[in-house]
């Protein structure tokens, strides 16, 4: 089955829907996976900010597009949507190949933001929920992982990224992840850099805002 995995949004939906209709023969494409930071919930995206999810739901009706949810979206408006992949799913593909999602990220300009407007202190999974999924990680050893962020050592390695601060257990989670069982893909957003090396085996793909990448997975 053929996928397109789309980088950031940050509610630019337009843009994001014009992207589902990119192939040769403009034809809408049938499966899509966005990798957080929709923008649901996102106040300062006023268009879509009253109601995102029943927004999304009417403006994305057709086809089969879903996302996972980012540090800028509200996790109270995610849980509305039926197009939102639920942290921690595991799902077979007709090739297969296992997938698990995990949402969420740690932003490391908290401090210069608002509550309830473009923060919230719930971005990241509690470290109960990430015990959890590290859990079905193991039982499971997917083939490919779609995170919104990367474990730790990726961005502040290979891409040359430096992650700041005390936060970011979520990556520290994935890190664990990775060095228990290593998938044949890790899809990726969140750092706004396109990334596309294979690591130890494992191709490690970071799309940037509003890039796309399509896989048989």
């Amino acid at each position: 089955m053929k996928v397109r995995f789309v980088g950031d949004v940050h509610g630019h939906w337009n843009q994001y829907r014009d992207l589902l209709y990119r192939d040769p023969t403009n034809k809408e494409i049938l499966h899509s996976i966005q990798v957080g930071d929709m923008g649901m919930g996102f106040t300062s995206h006023s268009e879509w900010a009253p109601d995102s999810a029943l927004a999304f739901e009417k403006k994305f009706k057709n086809g089969n597009h879903r996302f996972i949810r980012g540090n800028h979206d509200n996790p109270k408006e995610v849980r509305k949507c039926s197009k939102w992949i639920q942290d921690g799913l595991i799902e077979t593909t007709n090739l297969g190949n296992k997938i698990m999602y995990i949402g969420g990220a740690w932003s490391i300009d908290w401090q210069w933001r608002t509550v309830g407007v473009d923060w919230w202190d719930d971005e990241e999974l509690s470290m109960a929920d990430l015990e959890i999924f590290i859990t079905r990680y193991k039982e499971n050893r997917p083939s490919v992982m779609v995170t919104h962020t990367a474990p730790i050592g990726i961005p502040a390695g290979p891409m040359g990224i430096r992650i700041y601060g005390n936060g970011a257990r979520t990556e520290h989670a994935l890190q664990h992840m990775l060095e228990f069982h290593r998938p044949k893909i890790w899809i990726f957003g969140h750092w706004h850099k396109h990334f596309d090396q294979t690591i130890d085996g494992t191709r490690f793909i970071c799309l940037n805002e509003l890039e796309y990448i399509d896989l048989e997975i």
